[in-house]
């Protein structure tokens, strides 16, 4: 497909990380309603007409770096520990890990931002994976 296409809409967990800098974050997680994944002792919202899941199955979660925030008072999301700040320029990323699994955020560097003890994203910005076989579980590529 078009490199767009396949950035925003990657058909397995392997071309998901390959192609963007820096990767996808994957993060294991389990469907626990419509429309609900937890993952790292957190919840996040994703599209349920999107994929194709069931209440209770294991996937991975991505998403994308440039896709995540940190958390407003309230909103839901994912625990984010902080380790280190890459100053790029016009973006700033923040590296760190949610549980045991690393975890990237990138924010402009003119936002006032600091790492937040939550980060979350909205719901159309999840991707999920098989977690045995890594195909994505969307409904249509």
């Amino acid at each position: 497909g078009a490199p767009t296409h396949v950035y925003r809409f990657p058909a397995t967990r392997f071309v998901a990380t390959f192609i963007g800098s820096p990767a996808m974050n994957l993060l294991p997680g389990r469907v626990v309603a419509p429309g609900v994944v937890e993952t790292g002792g957190g919840r996040l919202a994703f599209a349920p007409e999107t994929f194709q899941v069931a209440d209770g199955q294991q996937v991975e979660v991505g998403i994308r770096p440039e896709d995540l925030r940190f958390a407003a008072g309230g909103e839901s999301g994912v625990p984010f520990t902080g380790e280190f700040v890459e100053e790029l320029g016009a973006t700033r990323v923040f590296h760190g890990a949610s549980g045991e699994a690393p975890l990237a955020v990138a924010v402009a560097a003119a936002a006032a931002s600091e790492a937040g003890a939550t980060a979350t994203a909205d719901a159309d910005a999840i991707h999920l994976f098989d977690a045995a076989t890594g195909n994505s579980l969307r409904r249509s590529l």
